[in-house]
């Protein structure tokens, strides 16, 4: 992957800003804010073809909403043991003290949680390094189904298994950052740095699709 071309991708538009400012303002719409979610796909399928000298227009909202779902359809998929997990774990610690009447021993119900807080960091953490390959499955088929099918999924990963945990990671924690860095200016930074975190990871990911097609 090009680390420099996708962090420099966003400003070869001259429009960038007020593509990223639109994406930044239909980010906090609930439901609209699929719609950026989508655009990040179109631009992975732009810059798989070798299209990366300008940012996708915002004329496709039905489409890019439609593409946005899908992403939260696998997203889910991708995360059910870690929400399965989570739903036991604190199912746990109401039953202890269900079954004590409230009597439970503080220590004991504060170890029980925090076991489960660990690991469900742990495997959210390695559920997430799978979610850019299933991406990679529904940008080239556009299908969800193909993109929440284990084998095909597990098959990609390990195609690129070093490119797509890089990506994983960064898609943690680059979004975290980005959201910490938008808090600059009263928080009005997000709308720019948050549409720029994900035309950046639009980008690597069309890397990625753009070297399993052979490009």
């Amino acid at each position: 992957m090009d680390f420099g071309s996708a962090f420099t991708y966003p400003t070869r538009d001259p429009e960038w800003i007020k593509k990223a400012l639109l994406g930044g303002v239909l980010s906090m719409i609930p439901i609209a804010n699929f719609i950026p979610v989508g655009h990040m796909l179109a631009v992975a399928e732009e810059v798989s073809q070798g299209a990366d000298q300008q940012l996708p227009p915002w004329d496709q909202l039905g489409g890019y909403f439609k593409k946005g779902f899908g992403v939260a359809v696998i997203s889910i998929v991708i995360m059910l043991p870690v929400i399965l997990l989570l739903v036991c774990g604190y199912g746990l610690g109401l039953g202890l003290i269900t079954a004590t009447g409230g009597d439970v021993d503080e220590g004991t119900l504060n170890i029980v949680l925090i076991a489960v807080q660990c690991v469900v960091f742990v495997l959210a953490l390695i559920s997430a390094l799978f979610l850019p390959a299933a991406l990679s499955e529904y940008v080239v088929t556009g299908r969800v189904g193909a993109a929440i099918n284990p084998s095909a999924v597990l098959a990609e990963f390990r195609a690129r298994a070093g490119q797509y945990v890089v990506l994983g990671l960064l898609a943690v924690f680059g979004a975290w950052l980005a959201a910490l860095l938008g808090m600059i200016a009263c928080g009005l930074g997000v709308f720019l740095t948050v549409p720029y975190f994900n035309f950046v990871y639009g980008n690597l990911l069309g890397q990625l699709v753009a070297a399993r097609r052979g490009r």
